[in-house]
Order: C-alpha cells, then sequence, then structure tokens
C-alpha cells in the first residue's frame, strides 16, 4: 500500500495497522485453539514493527490484557458469571475504556470465583469436547468447523513465514483429518 502511494504521489503513502493478539471465539474454526501467552504477542509484535522500521506505518497495539479477559469469557462457560459478579463488586465498569481496565482486578476477580482463567483462555481443547456454547445452532455444524481448522494447520504447516523467537504456549500438532463420520454421533445430532 505504502509503495502504491509512491507510485501515486511520489511519496511512501502512510499506513495505519492494528495488531492484536488472537482472541479464540464459539462458533468459529479457532474455538479450539488456544491464545498465545503475553510473552509471545510481544515477541510478535515486536518482529513486525523491526520489519516495518523506517516505513510510513503508524501501529495501533491492542491491549492483551484486555484480549485475554475476552478470551476468558469468550470461551467460558456458566461458571463464568460468579467472576463477572466478582468484578463488578470490586468496581469493574466500562472496560474497553483503557482508563477503567484493570488486569489484577479481574485476576483477583477470577481468583475469588475460584475460575483458572489460563484454562479458558490459553488451553488447546480437543475436537471431542463438549463445548458450552455447542447446543446453540450458529448455521455450520461442528464437523464443517473442524474442517476449516484442519485446512488452516495445513496452510500453517506449509507456510514460509519467518516465525518470531517465541512459540505460542498451547501449540498443538494439526489434528488428524475430519470427515461427518468421525464426529462422535452425539456432537452430530446436537448441532444437526
Amino acid at each position: 500500500v505504502s509503495f502504491q502511494g509512491k507510485a501515486a504521489l511520489g511519496r511512501l503513502g502512510g499506513v495505519n495497522a492494528t495488531i492484536s493478539p488472537f482472541v479464540p471465539k464459539p462458533h468459529t474454526a479457532f474455538q479450539w485453539e488456544g491464545m498465545a501467552t503475553f510473552e509471545h504477542f510481544q515477541a510478535v509484535r515486536d518482529h513486525i514493527r523491526a520489519r516495518s522500521r523506517g516505513l510510513p506505518i503508524r501501529f495501533k497495539v491492542n491491549s492483551p490484557d484486555r484480549n485475554y479477559v475476552e478470551a476468558v469469557m469468550s470461551r467460558g462457560d456458566r461458571r463464568i458469571g460468579k467472576a463477572l459478579v466478582e468484578a463488578w463488586k470490586r468496581g469493574s465498569k466500562f472496560e474497553a475504556w483503557d482508563e477503567h481496565f484493570s488486569l489484577p482486578r479481574w485476576q483477583e476477580s477470577f481468583a475469588a470465583a475460584g475460575i483458572d482463567a489460563d484454562w479458558y483462555a490459553r488451553r488447546t481443547i480437543k475436537p471431542d469436547e463438549i463445548l458450552p456454547w455447542e447446543h446453540l445452532d450458529a448455521g455450520l455444524p461442528k464437523w464443517v468447523l473442524l474442517k476449516d481448522d484442519q485446512r488452516a494447520h495445513e496452510f500453517d504447516a506449509q507456510s514460509k513465514m519467518v516465525a518470531p523467537a517465541a512459540a505460542p504456549a498451547a501449540a498443538s500438532p494439526a489434528p488428524p483429518p475430519v470427515t461427518p463420520a468421525a464426529v462422535p454421533a452425539a456432537t452430530q445430532e446436537a448441532v444437526a
């Protein structure tokens, strides 16, 4: 994009980019993936910044702390409700605003509610595990999402991209090939 600006304007065009940690979300092909560690995100961020040094690129970096809490909430089940109440009692509000967000407050809230936040946010979930949101129909059967996840792992394995020094904590090998027959019948019935 920047070089297109040079061709059109005679100078490098400015680019705005946002760097954000991956947050696994329900009803997506990546709902089984764990969120990477803070250290991994920092290594990736530093790698991108180093590779773009000298170019007119402005970066906005999303908070990995806030994204971590988002991952816990995204993959949580009904037990997370206790942590929400605890966070509210401790003063959490307008959490999307930097001046109100406090990771230590959320960590205290998770601990007070007996929640292992890493278990929700960082672990890789097994494909045969029943997910808290699986009873909701989002339009795609589980085996389709598993197939997309498999394709993403295959693409990643074939990728020629240079990896940053740190690896994600929840890295796992690619899952075995997925077909409707490979998904337990109870799961197929639940998503049908």
